[in-house]
């Protein structure tokens, strides 16, 4: 039986995979970490003998090599990983198998639509890449074909803007222009769009730098304090969201205070910010993404104002993506 997708909704960061679709009515969403390593059948096999088979893992063949993909959403990575924080990411075989990683695990046949996001200062280099590249029939085994339609590649920050319009945070009627700051994992993006819904490239940017700087200098000063060695950046991230202590050596640790101090690095980057934007005194801010917590304070002290910290922001780009592809698609239908 087919199972056709009108839209599916990529975020695929450096960080995470957040994802959205709509199945039977409802809106799906889902993230995993964007994390995969080469398969091998030796591995595998011994793993599901003992442990019996993860079913979000799953296997995916890029280019005669096979990976693998763990889908949930509670995936901790183990301090072996090395995640990727190159411009080049999506045009990589790891990129490649994210995204039939999320075509696998909604087992789709068929994707009308596919939408995918880029930070701002890599829309140019990758765009008609992605589009070539994923505009395409798939094979996903044990799950057959999966045959894309259409691909879509927008700025990042235009998704939380969707979001946020859908939900009646941004009125059409509004007297000021909105500037979404979308801080991923390894980038900063800002977009300011006009009262009349057109964006304004001359006040918007693309950095390299977010979140991982902030995890980073805690995992440093962590180590320096401890005397041992702190390189599981998802363990110091998790431990940061959650207001858990961080296990070190079998030391329970409080990373408050080292977040205290790696916060000040914030203000560089959203200084750089308000440097694009030219002035604040005619925007609302708002700001989005898996970092958004750790910038708010930062950006609102270089705006001179409190700006808005997005709900879920972790996943706004995604539904954003989704309510706008579908309004797109029902709009071509009715002409």
């Amino acid at each position: 039986m087919e199972n056709i997708v009108d839209v599916l909704a990529c975020d695929i960061g450096y960080f995470a995979v957040k994802a959205a679709y709509r199945a039977r009515g409802s809106v799906e969403k889902f993230s995993f970490p964007s994390v995969v390593s080469r398969a091998t059948r030796t591995t595998l096999r011994s793993s599901a003998e003992y442990f019996g088979k993860n079913p979000n893992r799953v296997e995916v063949c890029v280019g005669g090599t096979t990976y693998s993909v763990d889908t949930s959403m509670s995936a901790l990575p183990g301090s072996s990983v090395v995640r990727t924080e190159v411009d080049n990411f999506p045009q990589s075989e790891p990129y490649a198998a994210l995204i039939l990683a999320c075509l696998q695990k909604i087992r789709a046949s068929r994707v009308r639509c596919l939408v995918l996001g880029l930070p701002l200062h890599t829309m140019h280099k990758h765009t008609d890449y992605l589009k070539s590249r994923f505009s395409a029939a798939h094979h996903l085994s044990p799950h057959g074909v999966c045959v894309v339609d259409k691909v879509v590649v927008l700025p990042q920050p235009l998704g939380t803007f969707a979001t946020l319009r859908a939900q009646g945070l941004i009125s059409a009627e509004r007297r000021t222009n909105t500037c979404i700051v979308d801080v991923g994992w390894h980038t900063t993006d800002a977009i300011v769009i006009e009262q009349d819904g057109t964006p304004d490239l001359d006040r918007s940017i693309g950095l390299s730098g977010g979140a991982a700087r902030v995890v980073r200098e805690v995992a440093r000063l962590t180590s320096e304090k401890t005397g041992t060695r702190v390189d599981n950046l998802d363990r110091v991230d998790y431990a940061l969201r959650t207001g858990e202590h961080l296990p070190v050596a079998g030391e329970a640790v409080d990373l408050r205070p080292f977040l205290r101090v790696a916060l000040q690095d914030t203000q560089q980057i959203t200084d750089a910010v308000l440097t694009a934007l030219k002035t604040s005194e005619d925007l609302t801010v708002f700001v989005s993404g898996g970092g958004a917590r750790f910038y708010v304070d930062a950006l609102s002290k270089s705006m001179g104002f409190a700006v808005r910290h997005v709900d879920r922001s972790h996943m706004a780009n995604a539904l954003g993506f989704l309510t706008a592809a579908e309004a797109a698609l029902k709009a071509n239908g009715a002409r």
